[in-house]
């Protein structure tokens, strides 16, 4: 869901159950909308009230400048325009009753005129109070909190019915909760009515399963639920399979979905948060691999003696169904354990559910652990910490199934469009082995086989995404797709992020052949000769054994030979550069 769209408060709810990189994802997000000020006071709020629960955890992932220097610096030069928005939103909320009645009133399009235009009234009766600048600013922060109110009403009736009331009711409410979410939800409902219908039988599916939040508070449970049908009914076309979280209390999944950060599957989560409550297994997560015919779902789980288990999904309905204890909502793990689960080595886990699960879905498997291997250059040496399974999280990234047609011009300025949106460049940003870039290049091809090649070769278009982060050095990469008909290129730039000048770029393609160099006139200089350039410039930097992502390096033909199993173009580097 959209970071703009979630209320402000219902985000400080949950901000317990984020992690650092999620805090990077809002930043990223924030970074990218226009209303700065509104964006910047939901950043620091999240931020701050992260580092006050999570202080040791934020120094311990090199976080802890991020939050700190964030929220203090941007409080001391923000803290004049706060005090008046304080003011205003205070003098707003008293005379919300007064001007506006009920807060549950408001549930047509007219309502919401009437109260933007009540908002920009009451604001602009003090100017000494608010200027033109930040008035907009203010209109849409006050209306954020009549939004949390409105949904907060309506998510307490939702989960707490009134006795005897009839479930039709309670369906209503569901609709006009996700229609305050996302403005176009009622138009979708309204050109598809099975989607109108499966929602509904999905509502009951919800009550009678809530029990199982009941550790979790009234926020999240909003933010499970608005999630699940946001991840449902929305979904685009392509749906890059993310990466599970394990927590204490609330399992989240994240999606490549133009919605941004998403739950997959309510139902899912339910079964799988009733296994989380058993006190052998520390960490585990699902995930749902597609192939042209069907789905194939399966759970992966690692216990405290470091065995994975894999659970396919007709074995997880069998375990539900006989197994869980319905009042302790447990199951009884130990016992059926050699029974029912396949053990597997944690050392093998890479090989074996690419083998024994994911056999029949022709898939490409990428794992990696959560935390990001850092590179220490002394000497002309360098080590790399080994990857270790986490007990927060573990990466499986899976290519995309190949796309075969598509019939209209529409489609393909979707495909385009989807290409470039902001959620993908986040992926792209916080995810090193994100399998992106190749599938950019098959949809193209596949595109340009299928359709007349005048009409494909008017989307000619950049695509710019950042390329990897390690340490405390930035790459970025740009891929030009000029013709889909030859090799992706990657444009790569090396350098410090405590000097952004610094950065040196080099032209490489899909195959790790260093084409030409492609930068600025005052850092050309670090190339002695073009055709060799980045060549010497890792060699000058001790970074000649780069055996995590490449199994050698053709020193002679300039080319960079990738590991097999990462499928991707990646430099190394320290601050030392």
């Amino acid at each position: 869901m959209c970071i703009e769209k979630f209320p402000l408060d219902i985000w400080l709810g949950v901000s317990k159950y984020l992690t650092c990189n999620d805090l990077l994802n809002i930043r990223l997000c924030s970074r990218s909308l226009n209303r700065s000020l509104t964006s910047s006071i939901l950043w620091r709020e999240i931020c701050y009230d992260y580092w006050l629960n999570h202080e040791e955890l934020c120094c311990e992932n090199g976080f802890y400048g991020v939050v700190k220097y964030n929220w203090f610096e941007t409080y001391c030069n923000r803290i004049l325009i706060e005090k008046k928005l304080v003011e205003i939103l205070t003098n707003f909320v008293d005379q919300l009753d007064f001007l506006f009645g009920k807060l549950s009133d408001f549930r047509n399009e007219y309502d919401t005129l009437r109260l933007m235009s009540s908002l920009y009234h009451l604001t602009e009766l003090d100017p000494t109070k608010c200027d033109n600048k930040i008035s907009f600013e203010i209109i849409s922060l006050a209306e954020r909190v009549l939004h949390s109110m409105r949904l907060n009403i309506l998510f307490e009736d939702i989960l707490n019915p009134k006795k005897n009331e009839n479930s039709t009711c309670d369906v209503e409410n569901v609709l006009l909760l996700f229609s305050y979410l996302d403005p176009s939800f009622d138009t979708l409902l309204k050109y598809r009515v099975k989607a109108f219908n499966d929602l509904k039988s999905h509502i009951q599916e919800i009550y009678t399963s809530i029990e199982i939040f009941s550790n979790i508070s009234t926020r999240s449970k909003l933010f499970v639920i608005s999630n699940y049908f946001n991840n449902k009914f929305f979904e685009r076309d392509f749906n890059y399979n993310g990466y599970a979280i394990e927590d204490s209390s609330l399992v989240r999944v994240y999606s490549g979905e133009t919605k941004g950060l998403s739950i997959h599957k309510l139902s899912i989560i339910q079964k799988a948060l009733k296994i989380y409550n058993v006190d052998s297994v520390m960490c585990g997560f699902f995930l749902t691999v597609r192939n042209e015919s069907r789905k194939h779902l399966c759970y992966v789980f690692i216990k405290d003696d470091k065995q994975a288990i894999v659970i396919e999904k007709p074995q997880m309905k069998k375990i539900i169904k006989k197994h869980f204890d319905s009042q302790t909502r447990q199951l009884n793990f130990s016992i059926y354990t050699k029974e029912i689960f396949k053990p597997l080595s944690v050392n093998k886990l890479q090989e074996d559910l690419k083998n024994e699960v994911l056999s029949k879905c022709n898939h490409t498997i990428w794992w990696k652990s959560r935390r990001t291997p850092r590179v220490k250059v002394m000497n002309d040496n360098y080590s790399i910490s080994k990857n270790t399974i986490d007990k927060r999280i573990i990466h499986l990234y899976f290519e995309i199934s190949k796309i075969k047609s598509y019939g209209s011009e529409q489609d393909i300025r979707k495909i385009v469009y989807y290409l470039q949106s902001p959620e993908i460049e986040l992926l792209g940003r916080l995810n090193f082995e994100f399998p992106f870039f190749e599938t950019a290049v098959e949809i193209l091809k596949e595109l340009k086989r299928n359709r007349n090649p005048n009409v494909v070769d008017s989307f000619q278009y950049s695509l710019t995404l950042p390329f990897a982060t390690v340490g405390r050095g930035i790459e970025v990469g740009t891929f030009y797709i000029s013709d889909i008909t030859k090799d992706i290129y990657c444009l790569l730039a090396i350098g410090n992020q405590k000097d952004d000048t610094s950065y040196h770029k080099c032209l490489i393609d899909n195959l790790g052949n260093i084409r030409t160099v492609r930068d600025d006139d005052d850092t050309l200089s670090v190339y002695q000769e073009l055709n060799n350039g980045i060549i010497p410039f890792l060699q000058r930097c001790s970074m000649s054994k780069l055996g995590l992502y490449f199994d050698k390096i053709d020193w002679s033909n300039n080319k960079l030979i990738p590991n097999k199993t990462y499928k991707a173009w990646y430099l190394l580097y320290s601050d030392t550069i």
